[in-house]
């Protein structure tokens, strides 16, 4: 009760540097996202407490949430002014879109709650399940691979911003671009984690005692989790990029309800590679259910398969594509019905069509081509002729 105040503060100056940070990073200052963040903070941390211990000082845990507080408030307002000042001088007029980010916001928070503390909900899950012992091990495996899988969230959040800029700007081949650099360094770092704890995972594991050892297979499904998570892609960046908050909500929601009900009934038989085994269940959901949305919203690939697809030709102007070809974006079939809209409606005043029905006929076939998704060739002459024929009098 003494000390509550302290972690207050400490909470509210985490969210303000949260929040910065992530300016930063939509405005590509990698830089000023990470560095105070990942080596400002805790260096200072450190060194207030060697301070501490220097002067005698045995800090509690109230001394202790107290300079954490101060350390992360300090590093916040640094953080806080280099991005102010920078906004400032972009002289840019703020957009009124406050009340849509603090509704979406709202429905973020689950989102961040399963990303930022999967590890934490995967502890508390299995504790019921498994003995003491085994909670310590696999509580150490589970942040072990998180923290490699850190290297896969920082690597698909500095794509973010290229991911946008692409996509709203119809570039295919700048999405690819954005894509690659999120999946190759994360996935092959990931993947050579995986292998190394799968055959040093024990000696690794042993620096926290001879028992833990023991944790080596729990380890190696966790790491291997990351891996998966890095070959998905930015597939979960994509749907908050589509505004699809809602669902995204609901999907981290379910994956949740997936791991407890794994762990529940994977770890009483199995014990710690149980508990382990629902971890990988809980992110095969959540990653193959995002892939598998995106691909039914008509969005592009974000996945490791997506890089080896060959790329569609554009065809000539006319020229037919065969039904069912996959393209590298969505935008792609956005503009195939724009050409075919565009077509029928000037072959429909060629033939005396009426602009009222020459409108119906173009928003229409707008419908149907987004409709289609995938399957929709490219306008050749005849499709056109087909759908003017709809409009003529007789």
């Amino acid at each position: 009760r003494d000390w509550s105040s302290d972690v207050c503060s400490s909470d509210l100056a985490v969210a303000m540097l949260g929040l910065f940070a992530n300016i930063a990073a939509a405005m590509r200052l990698f830089a000023t996202c990470y560095i105070p963040e990942g080596f400002i903070r805790p260096l200072a941390f450190l060194t207030l407490v060697a301070a501490l211990l220097a002067a005698g000082e045995t800090p509690g845990p109230a001394l202790l949430t107290a300079a954490l507080g101060l350390v992360t408030g300090a590093v916040a307002i640094g953080v806080a002014i280099r991005v102010r000042r920078l906004v400032s001088a972009a002289r840019r007029r703020p957009l009124a879109v406050g009340g849509r980010w603090r509704r979406e916001a709202l429905l973020l928070v689950p989102v961040a709650f399963f990303t930022e503390f999967f590890a934490d909900i995967g502890i508390l899950v299995s504790t019921p399940f498994i003995a003491a012992a085994d909670t310590a091990i696999f509580g150490i495996c589970l942040k072990l691979s998180m923290l490699i899988g850190y290297v896969v969230q920082v690597a698909q959040h500095m794509a973010v911003p290229d991911l946008a800029d692409a996509r709203n700007a119809a570039d295919g081949e700048a999405l690819r671009a954005a894509v690659r650099r999120s999946i190759v360094l994360p996935a092959a770092f990931t993947m050579a984690c995986a292998a190394a704890s799968f055959a040093f995972g024990g000696q690794l594991l042993g620096i926290f005692g001879a028992e833990f050892s023991r944790g080596q297979g729990a380890l190696a499904i966790l790491v291997a989790a990351q891996a998966l998570r890095a070959l998905a892609g930015p597939a979960v960046h994509m749907m908050i990029l589509r505004g699809d908050q809602r669902l995204n909500a609901l999907l981290c929601l379910a994956a949740t309800a997936v791991l407890v009900v794994a762990t529940a009934l994977l770890a009483p038989w199995l014990g710690l590679m149980g508990a382990a085994l629902a971890a990988l269940i809980a992110y095969l959901f959540w990653i193959g259910s995002a892939l598998t949305l995106l691909h039914r919203l008509g969005e592009a690939r974000v996945d490791v398969l997506a890089l080896f697809l060959a790329r569609p030709k554009q065809p000539a102007v006319g020229g037919e594509r065969p039904i069912g070809a996959l393209q590298s974006s969505a935008t792609e079939i956005a503009c195939r019905g724009q050409v075919l809209a565009a077509r029928v409606a000037r072959s429909c005043r060629s033939a005396g069509i009426s602009a009222r029905r020459t409108v119906a006929l173009s928003s229409t076939t707008l419908k149907i081509s987004g409709a289609m998704r995938w399957h929709l060739p490219w306008p050749s002459q005849r499709s056109v002729s087909m759908v003017t024929r709809m409009g003529t009098p007789s």
